[in-house]
């Protein structure tokens, strides 16, 4: 066998290798997500964005985990550090995907369970103008008017919600 094919063949071994490697890797990254997911372990997903840092449903998800555990967090210095790597896993989802409905809506529903009314309600606006007819996008901003104590707003917005409904039973009123 000549040089140049022994070369040949150790370079296609080395892709191999490679996207084996890479295969394996976004399998047990998305193991670790699936597990994290489906028992709320925090350590399960952290685990899965080492494996695999650029899936924003690692980090959104993460972010939506840890506003959770912020909101039942009593100790105050814990409180804290724990609300800046949800902020900190909810930007970067953002950032990794920052025009898709799902990751806008776990935002918005983190920055809410992290007591951030005002940022959780600019994202309302984004979500809107991504699918202006979507009477549930309507009503997360019509509930966070009502939070930030925007009445009338809030109502105008409620209405619109029952404007673009299209199953009559699908919103309590606010």
């Amino acid at each position: 066998m000549s040089k140049k094919r022994k070369i040949l063949l150790v370079v296609i071994w080395l892709i191999c290798l490679y996207y084996l490697f890479t295969v394996t890797n976004n399998f047990l990254a998305d193991v670790s997500y699936t597990k994290g997911t489906s028992e709320g372990s925090i350590s399960d997903l952290q685990d899965a964005i080492k494996l695999n840092p650029n899936e924003p449903a690692y980090l959104r998800n993460l972010g939506l985990g840890l506003s959770s555990v912020y909101k039942n967090e009593t100790e105050t210095t814990s409180k804290e550090a724990i609300k800046n790597q949800a902020v900190l896993a909810l930007k970067a989802a953002y950032n990794l995907n920052p025009r898709n409905l799902l990751t806008l809506k776990s935002m918005k529903l983190g920055l809410e369970n992290l007591d951030e009314a005002k940022s959780a309600y600019a994202l309302s606006f984004e979500m809107i103008e991504l699918s202006p007819t979507d009477p549930t996008l309507w009503y997360e901003k019509a509930k966070s008017e009502k939070i930030l104590g925007m009445l009338e707003e809030s109502a105008k917005s409620y209405e619109k919600t029952l404007e673009l409904r299209r199953d009559l039973t699908a919103f309590p009123p606010l």
